[in-house]
């Protein structure tokens, strides 16, 4: 599962899967100890950050899924993945990747842009086929959410093709409601906002 169409995005929260860097206000660094690796999908995967190492398996992880979905891909197009240290990490968002153990194969990989009107956006989420239904994507939406919430972000957003039915109700099940639509895309929101009933 990829949610992102290959096309590049416009408007402050088009930042889908040929990111616009630099349109957003620079994030603050994030404490690289604010979120630890840990074990996940029943135990059996690993969520850890993004490392240098990881460059050639997480880009085609995320090309393969979007060239999956629409039936081709122009690797001209994404320019955010030919050096991920650089578009995501040096920026200030959050880049993770899913292993089933250290230094295993990359079964699933995401990341959350920090600094956009006090939210985030989830992009770049995709898991590898063999491992679908089983959770992994879940971990992987709860694990940036999280992020999310530590770095006091108000909401979180994510924009999806439209036609993308099951990253869809992924989000969905994961808490998010629509709030737009249009002819190409569903656009999701998720607030952080603590409310009475969370004791906020």
């Amino acid at each position: 599962m990829a949610t992102h169409e290959p096309e590049n995005p416009s408007g402050s929260f088009r930042l889908t899967a040929r990111l616009c860097m630099g349109a957003c206000h620079a994030p603050r660094p994030p404490d690289p100890n604010s979120l630890p690796d840990r074990l996940s999908y029943n135990g059996r995967m690993h969520i850890r950050p993004f490392e240098p190492r990881d460059q050639s398996a997480a880009r085609q992880l995320i090309l393969n899924g979007l060239g999956e979905h629409f039936g081709w891909i122009d690797e001209m197009r994404n320019p955010d993945l030919d050096d991920i240290a650089a578009h995501y990490l040096a920026r200030g968002h959050v880049f993770v990747v899913a292993e089933p153990h250290p230094g295993g194969e990359l079964t699933g990989a995401g990341a959350l842009l920090v600094g956009l009107e006090d939210g985030g956006q989830i992009v770049r989420m995709s898991v590898a086929p063999a491992h679908r239904r089983h959770g992994l994507g879940r971990e992987l939406v709860h694990h940036l959410v999280e992020a999310a919430r530590q770095r006091r972000l108000r909401r979180v957003i994510v924009e999806t093709n439209n036609d993308w039915y099951d990253p869809i109700r992924l989000y969905q099940r994961c808490g998010f409601s629509e709030y737009h639509r249009d002819e190409e895309s569903v656009y999701l929101s998720l607030s952080l906002i603590p409310t009475r009933q969370d004791g906020g």
